[in-house]
């Protein structure tokens, strides 16, 4: 068992983030890596969303940053991590969020994913350290929620909007 050096909470072996904080269990207390925590109210545990509409899989996923100057351009035929760069420990997701301020926003390396399957977009939290929400709804981690053209999702504090581009 690892013991979490914040609650003292008795952790399995190999859990990475303490069950009963949420806080790392990898990285010591301070250490400049470990993602930043924020202090949100709170709130209610979304259950997966009942609405399983096929809309078809979209040519391209667009995610607008707030404050970006453009949005980014993503293929949904593979599964996208987003999360932020750390190479030092071994963080390489697919979306490097680091330039929009993610550490400061409270981005976890490893923090969420956008997943394509049966023509339906979803979004998975990764076990972040502080949550993703999806249109103000906080995801339960490892469980998908589909993702609509013009939902908001939140990684942390830090805001971006979905939009799809559907084939012609």
């Amino acid at each position: 068992m690892i013991e979490c050096p914040f609650c003292h909470h008795q952790n399995r072996e190999g859990t990475l983030f303490c069950q009963n904080c949420d806080r790392s269990l990898s990285l010591n207390v301070g250490d400049p890596r470990a993602t930043r925590r924020i202090d949100t109210p709170p709130d209610a545990i979304s259950p997966v969303s009942p609405d399983r509409a096929r809309l078809g899989k979209p040519a391209a996923i667009l995610l607008h940053i707030q404050n970006a100057s453009k949005p980014l351009r993503l293929d949904p035929s593979q599964e996208i991590i987003i999360g932020r760069l750390d190479p030092a420990n071994l963080a390489y997701p697919d979306l490097d969020l680091s330039p929009y301020q993610a550490h400061e926003q409270g981005v976890s390396r490893l923090h969420a994913a956008i997943r394509c399957r049966d023509d339906m977009l979803t979004l998975v939290d990764l076990g972040s350290s502080n949550g993703t929400r999806l249109n103000g709804r906080r995801l339960v981690p490892n469980q998908p929620d589909v993702l609509h053209d013009g939902d908001e999702i939140r990684l942390g504090n830090l805001m971006m909007h979905v939009y799809m581009e559907q084939q012609h």
